[in-house]
């Protein structure tokens, strides 16, 4: 099988699509193969031709969003304008909040966004909070700082995906960030 090959791209999405629909209607455990088969039209033949089960269809899910945001997270970290950051990522959540809010409920083993969500934001704050202490700006300790950073940044990620873009929360992402590693 040639994963470039159009009807290739063309199934794995519409399996992908199809999952996103059934998890919005039910938790993934609940999930069956029958029902992604059923619902995208699709023989439990060319399922199991691209994936050997459930698992590893909503472990490539969550490794391409999680992929995707990591993109994005390091393209804009050390950016001097958070505030056009956080607009630009409240933006980039707000787009793509069907797939993301739905996989942020699963949490399987291998196959966690909410967790890759929080080790990508802690690595990169983390890189940027050391900086800073290098430079004798910073006197708490790090992995606090990263904590308190990634519990916040999870919570406006949340809050944004389920009630959409806020000028004013992205003013205090600003302002919180700020505080925590600009200041001390």
């Amino acid at each position: 099988m040639n994963p470039s090959d159009l009807r290739v791209i063309k199934t794995k999405r519409l399996l992908s699509e199809t999952m996103i629909t059934l998890l919005q209607r039910e938790s993934f455990k609940d999930v069956t193969i029958q029902q992604l088969c059923d619902e995208s039209l699709t023989s439990r033949s060319t399922f199991y031709r691209h994936y050997p089960d459930k698992y590893a269809l909503i472990e490539e899910m969550v490794k391409h969003c999680a992929d995707d945001f990591e993109k994005y997270i390091a393209e804009r970290m050390h950016q001097k304008n958070i505030i056009a950051v956080v607009r630009q990522l409240a933006h980039h959540l707000v787009n793509n909040r069907k797939a993301i809010l739905p996989l942020l409920d699963v949490h399987e083993q291998r196959a966690d966004l909410g967790k890759a969500f929080r080790t990508i934001l802690g690595k990169s704050i983390l890189q940027l909070i050391n900086e800073q202490q290098l430079e004798g700006r910073i006197q708490v300790p790090a992995q606090y700082l990263t904590d308190l950073y990634v519990s916040n940044a999870m919570t406006f990620i949340t809050w944004t995906l389920v009630n959409g873009k806020d000028d004013q929360i992205v003013q205090f992402m600003n302002q919180i960030q700020n505080s925590l590693i600009a200041s001390q």
